[in-house]
């Protein structure tokens, strides 16, 4: 069996870039080292992943219930919004000298919320439950694992979850990892959420094994690779799908600054869903960022993420252009199976399509942004497919997009911090420059 079939047999047909392989073949050759005789790997990210791009996502399928709730109230809150900022509140609170933990979360959601203990608590399982109907093995870090169970090495898992043991344990059940030698939790150590350096010793206390002879696999540099490293152990980074999904071109920066804040609305589900996924199809296995190009030169992975997009709108009409551009695309049998890939993971993940409702907003600008921004690299794929006169009038029209950073996690915030985001974009020019005069304001 080669090694893409031995890694995934999930029915997909993109096949793997050489980095990809070559770097599939460097970690498994390293987990069958006969030197290490266990290995280690973090849970969240590396063994486990969740089809969201955001991190609030999960919070946005809980508003209805908060509504119902809250119906007879005076609450302005949006649920996410509201679930954001009680994590952040207890990370300031608690982080430094203890764990947060979920309940801890609830506690201030009912203190800044008003709602009844009963309501919280009810809250609270709704989203354990979410959790572990939305949780999934990540397919790379499954492989590792297996290979790791195949060299008879001894398996830990450790986690920094803000969720119970009962969860976490369920979820590695679901996934298929109940068989590691232990589950180690952090919040059951108590060790401050900050301290990583002790969690690393009490790793190699629990694998009974000298530093010398573990293998740690993470998805974090600092805390994954850099500690295990400079305590004497070999370490292995496995990147989030995510982060390498927005470095991997500019179609993330340009939505960001399109919709600014509008984004974190439930309206854009469908389309948080359609990134996820395309994270999931492009990075599980890392790759890199192709030179001039937004979507790693790869004709699969833009039919995923533009026809994938299409398919979720039901009523879309496009313009001439953007027609010429879909009849390129469907012109690619490659293409093309990068949108059967779309229905195939779509479908691995969501078992019905009641979670998309009318949120589906965003879903047309992948083929938006192949529009107006497709850069050279990527264009040169569908040269072919089209008339000489389309091609250099698409090319002649194509402009370079305004950007800006993408954040991992975004609180709530008020009505002037919108206000200027909107009137000047973070990480622009003139917004850089106002930012600096605040400061200087500030600090006098």
């Amino acid at each position: 069996m080669s090694l893409s079939g031995e890694f995934m047999d999930k029915k997909l047909n993109r096949p793997f870039q050489q980095s990809q392989t070559d770097l599939m073949n460097k970690m498994k050759t390293e987990t069958e080292n006969k030197k290490y005789k266990a290995v280690c790997f973090k849970m969240e990210d590396t063994l486990t992943v969740m089809p969201f791009s955001e991190f609030s996502d999960l919070f946005l399928l809980m508003n209805r219930e908060f509504e119902s709730i809250t119906k007879k109230k005076k609450n302005t809150w949006d649920f996410a919004q509201l679930r954001l900022k009680a994590q952040e509140s207890a990370e300031k609170k608690f982080s430094h000298k203890e764990n947060v933990t979920i309940y801890k979360i609830y506690d201030i959601i009912g203190n800044m919320s008003g709602i009844s203990r009963e309501d919280c608590e009810r809250l609270m399982n709704t989203e354990l439950e979410l959790v572990v109907k939305y949780t999934f093995p990540r397919d790379f870090g499954e492989f590792l694992f297996r290979s790791s169970e195949k060299s008879k090495k001894k398996v830990f898992i450790v986690s920094e979850s803000i969720y119970p043991r009962h969860i976490l344990v369920k979820i590695l059940s679901k996934c298929g990892f109940e068989t590691c030698r232990e589950l180690i939790l952090k919040s059951e150590l108590q060790i401050p959420d900050t301290d990583k350096r002790l969690l690393f010793e009490k790793v190699i206390e629990k694998t009974k094994v000298s530093a010398e002879k573990l293998l740690y696999i993470g998805s974090n540099v600092s805390a994954d690779v850099e500690i295990p490293v400079m305590n004497g152990a070999k370490a292995l980074l496995v990147s989030s799908v995510v982060p390498l999904m927005i470095k991997s071109g500019r179609l993330r920066g340009w939505i960001q600054a399109k919709y600014l804040y509008d984004y974190d609305k439930i309206d854009f589900l469908a389309f948080h869903i359609l990134m996820g996924l395309y994270s999931l199809y492009g990075f599980d296995v890392p790759q890199n960022k192709v030179y001039r190009s937004d979507f790693c030169n790869d004709p699969y992975m833009i039919g995923f993420v533009v026809l994938g997009g299409l398919s979720f709108l039901k009523e879309y009409q496009p313009d001439k252009q953007s027609q010429k551009i879909i009849d390129a695309l469907n012109s690619d049998e490659r293409v093309l199976k990068g949108l059967k890939d779309f229905k195939t993971m779509y479908g691995r993940y969501f078992d019905d399509d009641d979670i998309l409702k009318n949120n589906t907003k965003g879903c047309e600008s992948p083929l938006i942004f192949v529009r107006d921004y497709f850069s050279e690299g990527d264009r040169q794929i569908f040269k072919n497919y089209m008339e000489e006169k389309d091609f250099s009038e698409w090319c002649s029209n194509v402009q370079t997009p305004d950007v800006v950073t993408v954040y991992g996690r975004k609180t709530g915030q008020n009505f002037l911090a919108k206000l200027a985001d909107k009137m000047f974009p973070p990480n622009t020019k003139v917004r850089n420059m106002v930012d600096a005069i605040l400061f200087k304001m500030k600090s006098r």
